[in-house]
């Protein structure tokens, strides 16, 4: 149906807003010989169809080009920094969620420098402090965690945190009282979730932080995906409510 070029970019043009044949013909740098061939293929496919001079899509016909924009979109992401996908395991986002990748937006990779060890936690905990409010999902015991709830409380900033089982059983062992403490806080919600999780991430509301495992499984904790993109933080708050309809609050 579309695998020609010049197909593919009229289905992405018609997208934007319907067209007559002279504006695609100025759009795609394409002449009325070139490109009535493709039109007219279209219209047998019902991608396509005339309205008033103008050529408009069917609904199949955006169905389609709204998967190859997000074709093209996913590729801008993984483009970015081909090795950084590469080197971490990205099979554990949930199904759903790993093909909307391409919502990340204009996402930036923070990662530590010889000087500056501690760049991606820094940035991230600068603009964690400016939030109105926060949801996280953690599975790996950070340093200072519950201290980090605590400041962020005291701010009335709500926030929402879910905990794979591991951390909980830690917590409750190791930092108990505390524990107890963070949990009094109304506008603190703990929660924990029996389910696997290889993931931390972020999201409030004008940032979504990532964090991922490598491929031989080891946590990085020296690059932190990070984006400022409304689609990133809709990804995020979504993501949120997957794990978190799959939790429960945190009793002591």
């Amino acid at each position: 149906m579309v695998l020609s070029e010049k197909r593919r970019n009229l289905l992405l043009l018609l997208l934007d807003s319907p067209k007559t044949l002279s504006e695609i013909r100025e759009a795609l740098l394409v002449t009325s010989s070139g490109i009535i061939p493709q039109i007219r293929k279209m219209e047998d496919y019902k991608l396509i169809y005339q309205k008033e001079r103008k050529h408009v899509l069917t609904e199949m016909g955006k169905v389609l080009a709204e998967y190859l924009q997000n074709f093209q979109k996913i590729q801008l992401i993984f483009g970015k920094d081909i090795k950084f996908w590469n080197e971490h395991n990205i099979s554990v986002i949930p199904h759903d969620f790993r093909l909307k990748l391409h919502e990340l937006g204009n996402y930036e990779i923070i990662k530590s420098t010889p000087t500056d060890l501690f760049r991606p936690n820094n940035e991230y905990m600068k603009n964690l402090l400016k939030a109105r409010w926060i949801k996280g999902v953690s599975s790996v015991l950070q340093e200072n965690f519950l201290e980090n709830i605590g400041v962020i409380a005291d701010k009335n900033v709500c926030n929402s945190i879910i905990f794979k089982k591991e951390i909980l059983e830690n917590l409750k062992e190791t930092q108990k009282e505390n524990l107890k403490k963070y949990l009094n806080y109304k506008n603190t919600s703990i929660m924990v979730c029996d389910e696997k999780i290889e993931i931390d991430f972020t999201v409030t509301d004008f940032f979504l932080s990532i964090r991922l495992f490598l491929e031989d499984g080891t946590y990085d904790f020296h690059q932190n995906i990070l984006s400022f993109d409304e689609s990133a933080i809709i990804w995020g708050k979504e993501l949120f409510s997957y794990y978190e309809e799959r939790s429960r609050n945190v009793r002591i």
